[in-house]
């Protein structure tokens, strides 16, 4: 058997953890820790009491929502217990989802008991559940990062679809975009799906909406993290791409990695000569591409040594 679960379905299931997150305390990351932040002053028009997010409060709308997105979540865990942990990926997961099984059990048990053990048992176990709340939003978030990341890659081999390839694209820029994360970068490298976005910027073939977008997604790269993917940038023929297709989109990437990588490109492009190829932007006909030739000029007179400038004057 195999796991019967989409990727929209599991974003969703992370829409219900950050609820319970936000209900049940501070965000937490895999590890279970909690980020440092300064307590705020509760309002007398607001009373946050511990009774208000408990699963089956009575007579609160806040708790019948609240009960929605755990059972949710346990809905997952019942259906598919055997399934995620046939997966040697899912396995952890399933074993989260227990616990939260087991935690949202006490907390029901313990709302019916008013003595002073009952108290602390939910102010413990609703603390339990929101690190659990993390750990699996985590989970699940690498999940939906393995699945993208193979069907991208499967994506760019085959490039039979454009507007396809063009939307997981889009999907893996917005997601780099979101800030560094290891595991994630560990997947793009395992993956190699650097090597295959910059093969499909340099294949003349593809249209040129499609290698404008693989040039966005390396500069989302290069923001990942630039200490990984600045040196396949450097080593790489993204640059010779860039000027080849000599298109606005192209010259306002080129742009954008000088100013971002610094000296270390600017001594790339004048090792390979083709400073004068970015100079002749400036005698195009068309006006956008005189203006993006002359950022990028102005871009690498500024971050670029003397002999450079010597050069470009």
């Amino acid at each position: 058997m195999s796991l019967h679960f989409s990727r929209n379905q599991f974003q969703l299931f992370n829409k219900d953890l950050l609820f319970l997150q936000r209900l049940f305390g501070t965000k937490t990351d895999r590890h279970g820790r909690r980020p440092t932040k300064a307590r705020q002053p509760t309002s007398p028009q607001s009373p946050r009491s511990s009774e208000t997010s408990l699963p089956g409060a009575p007579d609160s709308r806040l708790a019948r929502v609240q009960l929605a997105a755990i059972n949710a979540l346990l809905e997952l865990e019942t259906e598919s217990d055997s399934l995620l942990s046939r997966d040697p990926h899912l396995s952890t997961l399933s074993h989260h989802l227990a616990t939260l099984k087991t935690l949202v059990a006490s907390l029901r048990k313990s709302t019916h008991h008013h003595s002073l053990r009952s108290f602390l048992t939910r102010r413990a176990s609703t603390q339990s559940l929101s690190r659990l709340a993390g750990s699996i939003e985590s989970e699940i978030q690498a999940w939906i990062d393995r699945e993208s990341l193979d069907t991208l890659t499967k994506a760019l081999k085959q490039q039979d679809n454009e507007e396809e390839l063009f939307k997981l694209l889009s999907q893996f820029e917005d997601r780099v975009l979101r800030g560094f994360d290891r595991e994630l970068q560990d997947l793009v490298l395992k993956t190699r799906v650097f090597n295959l976005i910059e093969s499909c910027l340099c294949d003349s073939n593809s249209s040129n909406r499609v290698r404008e977008h693989c040039a966005f997604v390396i500069v989302g790269l290069i923001k990942f993290n630039k200490d990984v993917f600045v040196g396949q940038v450097l080593m790489g023929a993204t640059i010779k791409a860039l000027l080849t297709m000599a298109s606005p989109n192209s010259i306002r990437v080129l742009c954008s990695l000088v100013r971002i990588i610094k000296s270390p490109l600017v001594d790339e492009i004048e090792f390979n000569r083709q400073i004068p190829k970015i100079i002749s932007l400036l005698n195009w006909d068309d006006s956008e591409m005189r203006v993006m030739g002359f950022g990028c000029v102005l871009e690498i007179g500024y971050f670029g040594r003397k002999d450079i400038r010597a050069d470009i004057d």
